[in-house]
């Protein structure tokens, strides 16, 4: 399920071409904002270990932050 979500987001955002992601990305240490992040699934799909080299900030009106949270901790 994990590998059909980010075939699914890569083709949705970035034209199935995953350098399109990195040029997004930006050089290491960028910060990376996901506002409606959710639970943070999208994030941890789509940006997988680019998220090692990076500050993400996910911010989300619910209570589904906290959820993100752990997974990202994870």
């Amino acid at each position: 399920m994990a590998a059909f979500t980010r075939e699914w987001l890569l083709d949705k955002y970035c034209d199935g071409d995953e350098r399109r992601l990195e040029e997004w990305l930006g050089p290491e240490g960028s910060v990376v904002l996901d506002v409606g992040c959710g639970a943070g699934l999208s994030a941890i799909a789509l940006f997988g270990d680019h998220l090692r080299h990076h500050r993400y900030i996910g911010v989300d009106i619910s209570d589904a932050v906290d959820v993100a949270r752990e997974r990202f901790a994870e």
